[in-house]
């Protein structure tokens, strides 16, 4: 061993020397830096682990929320379209109330119309049948020739225009 020793210039004053010094060196950095470093890395890590619950949680809540907003939707939407039925049935109601307002001032149109126009029409009607009787008579006379003025009256034209009026009505 001897041999070995001086052949390689091993000093076992030197090695112990660099072990102690190894040993202070390990101690000093285990002490000063591994181990707040695994501090800080647990730390880390425990930040990490409650950062993912928050985030599962939060995610869990958002199911909630969507499962209560995609509710509250159905549930708006299915007002409104109770709503929009009602505005329906009170848009028809009210079609035909307005309906029966304008069928109502039509007839009292009509009505009004009428009794305007019945003198008027009477009148004409009246005036028609003055001209047909003049006029027969003196076609009868045309006719007839020259009959003495007593014979064809104009009374006898006038009956014999209402009896045409009385059977075409």
């Amino acid at each position: 061993m001897q041999d070995f020793i001086a052949t390689f210039h091993i000093d076992w004053h030197l090695i112990l020397a660099q072990v102690v010094n190894f040993a202070i060196v390990a101690f000093v950095v285990w002490k000063f830096g591994l181990k707040p470093l695994m501090g800080v890395l647990d730390k880390r890590g425990k930040d990490v682990a409650e950062s993912l619950r928050q985030v599962e949680a939060i995610r869990v809540e958002f199911k909630e929320l969507e499962a209560k907003k995609q509710a509250a939707e159905a549930a708006t939407r299915k007002e409104m379209q109770e709503l929009l039925r009602k505005a329906e049935a009170d848009a028809q109601i009210r079609r035909q109330e307005i309906l029966e307002r304008v069928k109502e001032e039509a007839a009292q149109v009509v009505a009004v119309a009428r009794t305007k126009f019945e003198p008027e029409q009477e009148e004409a009607i009246r005036s028609m049948r003055q001209e047909a009787a003049r006029l027969v008579v003196q076609a009868v006379n045309k006719v007839v020739g020259k009959l003495p003025e007593g014979l064809v009256d104009k009374k006898l034209a006038e009956e014999a225009i209402e009896e045409v009026a009385r059977r075409r009505s």
